[in-house]
């Protein structure tokens, strides 16, 4: 993996990386909760109303207690060609599954200040959570 190279964002600066790309996989990391399932399903489903296209991966099975947030969402087929990880601090979180998008990831949106800095972009603010 690449050194972390991040540039931390502001607010506007993330839109504008989101809005400039049509096709996202938007990553969670491993053992999801509600929090790394919620922001990222929040966030594709609104960049889908915006016209763009999205998919929401995790390298573990999403548990059924998170069912009403993930089952509402219809997703297209397609080849992303930008990755936004949420709420995931430090690749390693990615799990082995998915890995191997960590030196690719152009923004990360997160919430922990023990954030490595691994992604290009980084959009970070010390809430209780992500989905802020």
């Amino acid at each position: 993996m690449n050194d972390p190279v991040s540039t931390e964002l502001q607010m506007q600066e993330a839109i504008d990386i989101l809005l400039a790309a049509d096709n996202w996989l938007i990553l969670t990391h491993q053992y999801p909760d509600g929090d790394t399932i919620g922001s990222a399903f929040a966030l594709g489903e609104g960049l889908r109303q915006l016209g763009k296209k999205v998919q929401v991966v995790c390298s573990d099975v999403i548990p059924n207690k998170y069912d009403y947030l993930t089952s509402v969402i219809k997703w297209d087929t397609f080849e992303p060609t930008h990755l936004c990880a949420v709420d995931v601090a430090d690749p390693r979180l990615l799990g082995e599954g998915l890995s191997s998008y960590a030196p690719n990831i152009e923004l990360c949106i997160d919430h922990h200040t023990s954030n490595t800095r691994y992604a290009k972009n980084l959009y970070l603010k010390n809430y209780a959570a992500c989905a802020m």
